[in-house]
């Protein structure tokens, strides 16, 4: 036998003395196969380096078992778990994940959505970059017929599945619980429109604010990029100007390591002279050396559940059935540490 020729089903019937058709159903495991034929397939398969021909499959099937997902960024430890969530379901299910990074940049995202629509992948799960305001090429996507599943970050008036938690509620229950411990001037750090999650999130900051006498508020909300830096140089700013705070609720995490600096940086203490909160959970707020109270949005989870409705939506539609767009919220969770 030559040594460079592929290793196929058939090569390996042949050797068997049974169908090609019964070594597929064995490689695959299915149930009208003895298990002693499944383990002379299986041995014969790895003892001559069998590997199942990809495109081929996906011809006959018309689908690649490839899901693409875009995220915003790998360097926190949110999204590294909600990646950790989609590879782990994908894989249980039979797909594979081809894992594309935004940067935060909406030309990058929609490259990244042009690139795996050519590709082709048999679905998209997508959390928006903190730049995107235009969702006219993934609206046309999923009118084309590919299966959209947004994670974390969607887009209002889109009616496509999503696995979000609610942000507005998760913030108005983070500084109510700051208001509890005598907190009054409560500043507000990070962007409040977009995305969407800003915008809920500011929401419930405002809302819980409405409880209490906070003087002006207005010049305790602080726009800033969602980064350490930026949330750095805001406070900073702030604690320059001399603008009385007492508290500071960050739009997530990164923002409060940032913060937390510039509040250490100026001689002030954490939390006696202003406590600090953020949004999201990730270890890398171990750098500041001050445990930081936050929201735990159980990323594995949302991941994991996000990649489930995709290939139910994918599979469904191979079927010729069609599943309605589902909107799944997960509960939060408020981490009191020693920050507040």
């Amino acid at each position: 036998m030559n040594s460079n020729k592929p290793v196929t089903l058939k090569t390996i019937a042949d050797i068997l003395g049974i169908k090609p058709a019964t070594v597929s159903k064995a490689l695959r495991d299915e149930s009208d196969v003895s298990e002693a034929t499944k383990e002379r397939v299986k041995k014969t398969a790895a003892r001559m380096g069998y590997r199942p021909n990809l495109i081929a499959r996906s011809l006959r099937q018309q689908r690649t078992f490839a899901i693409g997902a875009i995220v915003p960024e790998i360097t926190t430890s949110f999204h590294s778990l909600v990646i950790r969530g989609f590879y782990q379901k994908a894989r249980e299910r039979g797909y594979e994940v081809f894992l594309m990074i935004s940067d935060e940049n909406a030309a990058n995202e929609r490259r990244s959505l042009e690139y795996l629509a050519s590709f082709p992948v048999d679905g998209i799960a997508i959390s928006l970059s903190q730049e995107t305001t235009d969702v006219t090429f993934l609206k046309r996507l999923h009118d084309q017929g590919m299966p959209i599943v947004f994670y974390d970050r969607a887009w209002e008036g889109l009616n496509l599945s999503s696995v979000t938690i609610d942000d507005r509620k998760a913030a108005f229950e983070m500084v109510e619980y700051l208001i509890q411990t005598g907190r009054r001037r409560i500043a507000y750090l990070g962007p409040t429109e977009i995305p969407i999650i800003a915008k809920r999130r500011y929401k419930g900051y405002k809302e819980a604010l409405q409880y209490v006498d906070s003087g002006n508020y207005q010049e305790l909300i602080v726009p800033c990029k969602i980064d350490d830096k930026a949330g750095y140089h805001a406070l900073k700013e702030v604690l320059e100007q001399n603008i009385e705070i007492d508290a500071v609720f960050c739009f997530n995490d990164l923002v409060a390591l940032g913060a937390g600096r510039a509040i250490l940086e100026k001689n002030l203490t954490i939390p006696e002279d202003v406590a600090l909160a953020g949004f999201g959970d990730n270890v890398e707020t171990a750098l500041l050396g001050e445990p930081i109270t936050t929201v735990n949005q159980f990323p594995f989870e949302m991941g994991q559940k996000a990649i489930e409705i995709l290939i139910d939506e994918i599979e469904s539609k191979k079927q010729g059935r069609f599943l309605p767009p589902k909107q799944i919220v997960l509960k939060s969770q408020l981490v009191i540490r020693s920050s507040t």
